[in-house]
């Protein structure tokens, strides 16, 4: 099994290719080394709305795309809203968006609380317990699925 939570923003990498070479290439570096080692599962942390307009979400389709054809048994792949939580750079427009996400999430339901944001600790008790789970095929999470995964893992 192995597990893909990279990412950046074009900010952060300085230009789109940039950015590209971390969310894609790096990314199906890692896939395709894993693959090539026998891994049967590959869950990616993606983005909501992936195969979207503008750069950032065609670069998170190209990667899903790309990763879904090198043949795991079992591919996960999370679309969760805007993640929530502390951050180790600073980034105050991050953390203003932070804040107003919070606040609208719960005015955010039926299909638009895919959007809404999410705690970076529910995603990672929700990657949990997709580790080695059992079946085949490729499964994709919102924000909603994310929420109702981690809450199994937390009635153990």
């Amino acid at each position: 099994m192995a597990i893909s939570c990279l990412g950046t923003t074009i900010r952060a990498a300085g230009s789109q290719a940039a950015m590209f070479r971390v969310d894609h290439d790096y990314v199906l570096a890692f896939a395709r080394g894993a693959h090539a080692l026998g891994v049967r599962q590959f869950i990616l942390v993606s983005s909501v709305g992936a195969g979207g307009p503008g750069f950032y979400l065609r670069t998170k389709d190209a990667v899903e795309r790309d990763i879904r054809a090198l043949g795991f048994s079992r591919v996960d792949i999370l679309h969760p809203g805007m993640l929530l939580g502390h951050r180790a750079q600073a980034r105050p427009m991050e953390a203003i968006c932070q804040r107003l996400a919070m606040a609208l999430s719960p005015l955010m339901v039926g299909r638009l609380s895919r959007y809404g944001g999410i705690d970076a600790k529910t995603v990672a008790k929700a990657i949990a317990r997709l580790v080695r789970q059992a079946g085949d095929g490729c499964r994709t999470y919102d924000n909603a699925d994310l929420r109702r995964i981690a809450s199994q893992t937390a009635s153990r």
